[in-house]
C-alpha cells in the first residue's frame, strides 16, 4: 500500500513542476521518475490543430490519377527526430467510392505537415 501511495504522490508532485513531463523507468519492481524538460520554443507553430479539417493528395500508382483522402485531427506532436510537427488524423472520407468501406479510419500513424493541406479550420 506505501508503494501505490508512494508512486501517485511523486507523480502528482513532478507533474505540478513547471516545465517538466514525468517519464516512468522501471527498475527492480520499483517505478523511478526522470523529469524531461519542455523545450521552451518550437520552431514554429503547428499548421493544424485539433478538429482542423484537413486533406492528404496522392497520384495513384495504377491509374495516374490524383485521389484524396479528408481528415480530422485528432493528435498534434512535435517530432524530435525529424524536426517538425506531425498529426494524428482521423480519416473520414475518400473520393474512391470502391473504399467507402474503409473509412472513417485510424490508423494510429502520425502524418508530417508536409503531406496535407487544410480544408476547414476548426
Amino acid at each position: 500500500m506505501a508503494n501505490r501511495r508512494h508512486v501517485l504522490m511523486s507523480l502528482f508532485s513532478l507533474c505540478s513542476s513547471p516545465g517538466a513531463i514525468a517519464a516512468v523507468k522501471p527498475t527492480r519492481r520499483v517505478w523511478a521518475y526522470r523529469p524531461h524538460p519542455i523545450p521552451a520554443k518550437f520552431p514554429g507553430q503547428p499548421r493544424f490543430w485539433f478538429g482542423d479539417i484537413v486533406r492528404n493528395s496522392w497520384i495513384c500508382d495504377d491509374d495516374n490519377k490524383m485521389h484524396w483522402e479528408e481528415g480530422e485531427v485528432m493528435g498534434v506532436i512535435w517530432d524530435q527526430n525529424n524536426k517538425q510537427w506531425a498529426y494524428a488524423i482521423n480519416w473520414v472520407l475518400s473520393d474512391q467510392p470502391e473504399c467507402s468501406h474503409c473509412y472513417p479510419c485510424f490508423d494510429e500513424h502520425f502524418d508530417s505537415g508536409s503531406d496535407i493541406e487544410l480544408v476547414v479550420a476548426s
